[in-house]
């Protein structure tokens, strides 16, 4: 069977090799990553285009992107648009957008939202023509986001597929045995008798990690002294230098795990299972993979009220909490939980969870998705800009 041959576009991340991994049986991938470097993550791509660390402040890393990165990547474009079938897009930013406003690829543009790409652009202009006038099809993964394209750009309703766009690997992400999640604490350091707090996510001002600091110093003492929060030092490094310093102004730094490194998938599953409550009080997100892990390794939610994505799937008081994203709702609802968590542990709720993300026939839709514009443009019509 022909394998198509795509190009994906994207930052060095987990989500965007787990995209080659999954798809490498379906297209010929070559990947082309922007890696910025304090995302501590690692990957074979086909070619990784790397932005030092030390331009970690923006006036810096814009002239260092000006001077090297887009040449490289105006070049690449343009060599690899003679090669492949359809170029794929995760996460449609600056490095990509500008490169594709200049070369006007002949080939297909498929494009999956992020969040933070077409919410935040620096470039609104650029992104706007490129995605309205370049994309041919974009999986928003909800019709949330795509609702979301449609006002803020005026995205045409038919391009935009709301297919779920991430699975997780249930064999991995999975509920284990209780004796097995006490060796588990016991590997980690940390007693059965704490309450475990996670939040997976990048350390970024957008996931708002400052406003769970701050719940924490709200808890009553009593309640306090039990609490231990996980996080995993990847992302913006100045923000987790105020994290520091917040949790020591506010006197909770032994409440504190910090991971320095990405975990695995493996790693992940294993702290997923062990945390009575997995957090996500992000200012803008999708559904959140992190979410789906910790509700199939069973960690109960608790989840910003005003995040539209979130209630596609979670459903309140069922494996989920939703809270006011301020420290006092916050806090005031982590004692509610350590009273009543086991009340929200609904088994059935979580094998919903598992079937509304099977990744097999979300795969097959997005691949078929992919070679249906391929095919479009190949015959030459208005799809394939042909």
């Amino acid at each position: 069977m022909y394998k198509p041959k795509v190009c994906l576009w994207c930052i060095s991340s987990i989500n965007s090799a787990d995209f080659v991994e999954r798809f490498k049986e379906e297209f010929d991938i070559v990947s082309i990553a922007i890696d910025i470097q304090d995302a501590k993550f690692k990957y074979d791509y086909t070619y990784t285009i790397k932005i030092p660390k030390l331009f970690n402040l923006k006036i810096f890393r814009i002239l260092y992107s000006i001077l090297f990165i887009l040449p490289r990547m105006i070049y690449l474009f343009s060599k690899y648009d003679k090669i492949v079938d359809c170029h794929i897009i995760h996460y449609l930013f600056e490095p990509f957008t500008i490169p594709i406003f200049i070369v006007n690829p002949k080939k297909s543009i498929l494009y999956f939202t992020y969040g933070s790409d077409y919410r935040y652009p620096s470039l609104k202009y650029v992104f706007k023509k490129v995605l309205n006038n370049k994309v041919n099809l974009v999986f928003s993964g909800s019709r949330i986001v795509k609702k979301e394209l449609e006002l803020l750009y005026g995205t045409e309703s038919s391009k935009i597929d709301t297919t779920l766009t991430f699975g997780c690997d249930t064999d991995i992400f999975r509920r284990f045995p209780l004796n097995y999640r006490n060796k588990l604490r016991q590997k980690y350091h940390i007693s059965n008798d704490l309450f475990t707090l996670f939040y997976p996510r990048k350390l970024t001002r957008l996931y708002n990690h400052h406003l769970v600091l701050e719940s924490i110093s709200f808890l009553k003492n009593n309640v306090r002294e039990k609490i231990k929060l996980i996080l995993i030092n990847y992302g913006d490094q100045n923000y987790f230098s105020e994290l520091i310093k917040l949790a020591e102004k506010l006197g909770i730094k032994d409440n504190v795990i910090i991971f320095e490194n990405r975990l695995s998938k493996k790693e992940m599953a294993e702290i997923y299972n062990i945390s009575d409550v997995t957090l996500s009080i992000p200012t803008n997100d999708g559904i959140g993979r992190s979410n789906v892990e910790a509700v199939l390794c069973g960690s109960v939610l608790l989840l910003n009220k005003n995040i539209l994505n979130y209630k596609i799937l979670f459903r309140d008081g069922k494996y989920c909490k939703y809270v006011e994203p301020t420290p006092q709702a916050i806090s005031a609802e982590l004692e509610d939980l350590i009273l009543r968590l086991d009340e929200l542990k609904i088994e059935s709720e979580r094998i919903r969870i598992a079937r509304f993300v099977d990744w097999e026939r979300n795969k097959k839709r997005i691949a078929n998705k992919i070679r249906e514009i391929i095919q479009i443009q190949k015959c030459g019509g208005k799809n394939g800009r042909g």
